[in-house]
């Protein structure tokens, strides 16, 4: 991994409230889901500070939606940490829409209900 990059990442205390939506990776996801779902911009300023996953999971993570964005942002600050891979901001989409997909086809209609009619095609 390249050592500037290394030095960018560790600049900031790696607690759930800053993997999940305080580093720039993140809040692109964020704003790429919001617009996905044509639910205009998220406030991600106002959601309450948490300092581990579990305490995230259960405040503002209560949700399908934003659970599901979570544990794939999760998923790939692990590829990047510890196996030297990287996904563009479009690739994770690509992945995050496909995901939610298969749980909608495997019955979550509560998520179903969330996504857009154009999920299928």
């Amino acid at each position: 991994m390249d050592v500037k990059k290394v030095s960018y990442i560790w600049q900031h205390p790696e607690i759930a409230h800053h993997l999940i939506i305080g580093c720039r990776y993140s809040r692109r996801i964020w704003e790429a889901l919001a617009s996905w779902l044509s639910v205009g911009s998220l406030d991600l300023a106002s959601w309450p500070v948490s300092n581990t996953v579990k305490q995230w999971w259960f405040t503002v993570g209560s949700s399908a939606g934003p659970k599901r964005g979570s544990r794939s942002l999760l998923l790939e600050r692990n590829a990047r940490t510890f196996q030297n891979r990287e996904r563009l901001v479009p690739d994770l989409l690509v992945a995050i829409k496909a995901e939610a997909r298969l749980w909608c086809l495997d019955g979550a209609k509560h998520l179903l209900a969330l996504l857009p009619s154009s999920i299928f095609t």
